[in-house]
């Protein structure tokens, strides 16, 4: 019997192409896999200009590749990992006003030479 912490796994559908052109594909490819790549084979394209290789189309494509299905592979908190990764980013950035407990944030004054005295550890 399956169990599920959460219902967000239940509502997770893996998108997938399983064949090209009426060939079947020894292992279908995730369409998370497919915007990896996607994404890095347009960064790499600017790696790749700035950094002398012998066959720049070559590099960017097997590094994308390799790098799209590593990030495919990963699932943090049930995301896909670049979704996940610009969430972070954009947690990183962001003005915070609640605490993890979910009180609001309240102005703190500055601090002055003597409360850096009285300050106990």
């Amino acid at each position: 019997m399956q169990t599920y912490k959460s219902y967000r796994s239940l509502f997770r559908i893996n998108f997938a192409i399983h064949e090209v052109m009426g060939k079947q594909l020894p292992r279908p490819i995730t369409l998370d896999a497919l915007a990896s790549f996607a994404m890095f084979f347009i960064i790499n394209s600017f790696v790749f200009h700035i950094i002398p290789v012998s066959n720049p189309v070559l590099w960017n494509s097997i590094t994308s590749m390799l790098l799209g299905y590593i990030f495919s592979q990963f699932d943090p908190q049930g995301k896909f990992m670049i979704v996940w990764l610009i969430d972070f980013f954009f947690f990183l950035i962001r003005y915070k006003t609640i605490n993890l407990q979910g009180k609001k944030l309240t102005q703190k004054r500055k601090m002055s030479i003597d409360d850096w005295y009285s300050i106990k550890i």
